[in-house]
């Protein structure tokens, strides 16, 4: 088969497969905590609209959904996972911070900028911000993320 239409077709796979579904270690489907839509409208590795080459490519890279601008974005960032993660979090970080639903911290109630610069975190399943007080609240917000991104979704309704 030509290679163009092999790419193609684990574009098209990616997107009807794999979005928003993960499967469990016994082989069963599982899904990940809902968020937000997907933050990024720019591709985390060539830095144009993603739909700046027809349709976007998502995918699914270590539990965490992407959406690149074309196959061979979607190769470059299965290459080197972890350069473009960071890279992708840097730029859900600065589109969505002014935007933010809480002025206090989720886990330690304290207003954010109260104890210095707040501290910015990307929840990598859902690529959701979440913003804390101090470094101290992230590893309480690990142990049960479920619990503050409820609280946090629940604030960006009102």
């Amino acid at each position: 088969m030509p290679r163009r239409f092999l790419f193609a077709l684990a574009a098209v796979a990616a997107l009807a497969l794999g979005s928003y579904a993960t499967l469990a270690q016994d082989g069963g489907p599982t899904t990940r905590p809902k968020g937000p839509e997907y933050p990024l409208d720019v591709c985390p590795v060539m830095n144009v609209k993603i739909d700046s080459k027809g349709s976007p490519v998502a995918l699914e890279v270590d539990g965490r959904p992407v959406k690149v601008c074309c196959a061979r974005c979607a190769q470059s960032f299965k290459q080197n996972p972890e350069r473009f993660h960071t890279r992708m979090d840097v730029m859900i970080v600065e589109k969505l911070k002014d935007k933010y639903p809480l002025k206090t911290c989720v886990v330690g109630g304290e207003e954010l900028g109260g104890m210095g610069e707040p501290v910015n975190f990307v929840h990598r399943p859902t690529n959701q911000l979440v913003r804390f007080c101090c470094a101290g609240c992230v590893d309480a917000f690990k142990k049960e993320p479920e619990k503050y991104l409820t609280k946090i979704n629940e604030a960006a309704k009102q």
